[in-house]
């Protein structure tokens, strides 16, 4: 069955980037990774309310460049990614 959960995480940017991924205290347990252009937030949904936990600030060096952290996505080999633009290139790797 669906149920309305409501959330606020804080961000200049909004979210850009969501995915499932197992939780760092609970590996057996899928959390929800939200990225914003400020920060990773671990989001487990299994407490109700819903719970969430920031776990990476992006890195100054980073912050510079908007085009950074704009994607996250889970890899084939099962690790978790954030988008980084190559300097000068515009190029996500």
């Amino acid at each position: 069955s669906w149920s309305s959960v409501e959330l606020s995480i804080p961000s200049g940017a909004g979210p850009l980037g969501l995915a499932v991924y197992p939780g760092i205290d609970s590996p057996q347990t899928n959390h929800l990774y939200l990225l914003t252009q400020e920060a990773l937030y671990d989001i487990d949904t299994s407490p109700s309310p819903w719970t969430f936990a920031r776990i990476l600030d992006q890195a100054p060096s980073t912050a510079h460049n908007t085009l950074n952290y704009r994607c996250l996505a889970v890899g084939d080999d099962g690790f978790l990614y954030i988008g980084l633009t190559a300097p000068n290139t515009g190029v996500m790797r």
